[in-house]
């Protein structure tokens, strides 16, 4: 992937990114009601290994950006397990915007 493709990445959405980002949002809920009620999970782990800024230019949430909501949800509820986030990214810049959304949503760290 050429660094200019990566640098312009989050600032618009693109058709197969909001069609994969429409399945997760979708998944996670029935995905980490299952895992979280078997064999007495406490705690389901989501990981994103290119978690990018949590959201794109326009305001729409990134798949870690849902996923960070995902698990404030699940906190902000009666369930017997919670949900918490490992993200990775390497560029500098996407990680610190991804920190500041962190520090805006509430939830398990």
């Amino acid at each position: 992937m050429s660094s200019g493709h990566r640098r312009d990445f989050f600032q618009n959405v693109k058709d197969h990114s909001q069609i994969k980002l429409m399945a997760f949002d979708r998944y996670l809920k029935p995905w980490t009601a299952k895992v979280g009620t078997i064999h007495g999970t406490r705690r389901v782990w989501i990981v994103d290994g290119f978690a990018g800024a949590g959201r794109y230019a326009s305001g729409q949430r990134g798949s870690s950006g849902l996923a960070m909501q995902h698990a404030a949800n699940v906190a902000s509820e009666a369930k017997s397990y919670r949900v918490a986030c490992f993200f990775a990214e390497t560029n500098r810049s996407a990680l610190d915007r991804l920190r500041g959304m962190a520090k805006q949503t509430p939830g398990p760290r």
